[in-house]
């Protein structure tokens, strides 16, 4: 009887080695997990909200900056500067890469004319990501290029 109590006293402390190594593993994966379902919370809340101020102020959605002076023209930068927030939280989400891509160069390219402005790409085209940076200089290069459609 005490040569099996006398196994079992070997044994256990690599089984509890085993099981605490697996509730680690386990915890490090589930907090993984929530990381990345925090981030794609934020990201489409993001979205969401520019969304929300884009039906509000569709003037300033359209992208029409060269009409537009004083207030509105600061506010129209606003906007643009939550789309590019909200870009930014997308491109970040590695599985949304392709997803989100056509969706975002579409509402990119109706702010194309403030985007490809000196303004824009001396003073804070430079503050954003590099995933972002290369989405507005596919946009600004694509619109470039072809024709404005009537």
């Amino acid at each position: 009887m005490w040569e099996f109590a006398k196994d079992w006293a070997q044994i256990v402390p690599d089984f509890t080695l085993l099981v605490a190594l697996s509730a680690f593993l386990i915890a490090w994966r589930q907090l993984v997990l929530n990381r990345q379902n925090q981030r794609e919370t934020t990201a489409k809340s993001t979205f969401r909200e520019y969304l929300r101020l884009a039906v509000q102020y569709p003037e300033l959605a359209q992208g029409n900056d060269g009409t537009l002076k004083g207030n509105e023209l600061e506010r129209y930068k606003w906007l643009v500067g939550y789309l590019l927030w909200s870009t930014e939280e997308l491109l970040e989400l590695k599985q949304t890469e392709d997803v989100w891509t056509d969706n975002l160069k579409m509402l990119l390219g109706y702010h194309y004319d403030y985007l490809s402005s000196k303004e824009f790409t001396e003073q804070e085209l430079k503050t954003y990501s590099t995933k972002t940076q290369a989405l507005i200089q596919q946009v600004t290069a694509r619109k470039a290029v072809s024709p404005p459609s009537v």
